[in-house]
């Protein structure tokens, strides 16, 4: 696994990243190897006649794989991407430099307090707030939700790719915001319950992650980008699902946790997001796999 990974970084064509620029990719990288090492040690306490993981090993192991490693990904590749694809407004640098600097603290600093002070609510807060504040600083630095540099040539395509991605990083705001108030809940004495927990991971990873991946391969990935580009009734159906199935299973646990009428809006958001993540996962098996490759060497 190490070996893959430092095959694919040194692999990068370009400069490597220096400075401030190097804080996304060193927190994308130390995430990956503290998950994999955290990961390996609750497989030796497992085979020692542990009958489950920790709680708190649990949630640092999550937290580092979910927000360390695929949140950090997702940011490093939309920074870098979305201001020429969208048309944005020239990104404020002043603000982007905090944001990382938030973000790579709220990131390895919350497994952090998991396993070192057992998920101690005001340490908790803190780190939750240091990513709450990183993630608007990213955006407002961005400049996501301001109008454009200037309207688009394909405005088919650029038009509701800006749309989707704004919904999707308020998404993982709503995922950040509900953290910290979790956190701070619990500092305060009032009880909560890990329902409210899993609500925040399944907005980050249904309402951002998922739509994100499927927004950047329909938009820059050769041949499924492609394939995508005369099926925007398609990709709008999957891309609103995940959205929608996110707010629907996130708030749900939110509100009122698995208790009867909620459980079934859990439920359909849930499945929401297993049916559309499927068929993009399909379409782009059919469209990149090696007989699409194929076929055209054989006319």
């Amino acid at each position: 696994m190490f070996h893959a990974v430092a095959r694919c970084i040194l692999g990068v064509v370009g400069p490597a990243p220096s400075g401030w620029r190097a804080l996304l990719p060193a927190t994308l990288g130390a995430s990956f190897i503290l998950a994999l090492i955290l990961n390996l040690a609750a497989c030796v306490e497992l085979a020692q006649g542990g009958i489950v993981v920790p709680f708190a090993q649990d949630e640092a192991l999550i937290h580092l794989e979910l927000w360390g490693f695929a949140s950090t990904m997702v940011l490093a590749v939309s920074g870098r991407v979305f201001p020429k694809f969208l048309l944005l407004q020239p990104t404020r640098d002043g603000l982007i430099r905090p944001a990382l600097v938030l973000w790579t603290l709220g990131s390895i600093g919350s497994p952090a307090v998991w396993l070192l002070l057992q998920g101690a609510p005001a340490a908790r807060s803190l780190t939750a707030l240091a990513q709450l504040v990183a993630a608007v600083l990213f955006v407002a630095g961005l400049r996501l939700y301001e109008l454009p540099a200037r309207a688009s040539g394909t405005p088919y395509v650029t038009d509701p790719t800006r749309r989707w991605a704004r919904l999707s990083f308020a998404l993982l705001l709503a995922a950040t915001a509900a953290n910290l108030g979790i956190a701070t809940a619990e500092m305060l004495g009032v009880a909560t319950t890990l329902t409210e927990l899993s609500a925040a991971r399944h907005v980050l990873v249904q309402g951002f992650l998922l739509p994100l991946i499927v927004l950047m391969a329909a938009r820059i990935l050769p041949g499924y980008s492609g394939y995508m580009l005369h099926r925007s009734r398609l990709l709008g159906a999957l891309v609103w699902s995940l959205l929608i199935g996110a707010v629907l299973r996130g708030g749900a646990e939110l509100v009122g946790g698995y208790s009867p009428g909620w459980s079934m809006l859990v439920a359909l958001g849930g499945t929401l997001a297993v049916v559309a993540f499927t068929a993009f996962a399909v379409a782009l098996w059919r469209s990149t796999g090696p007989t699409s490759v194929a076929a055209p060497q054989g006319r």
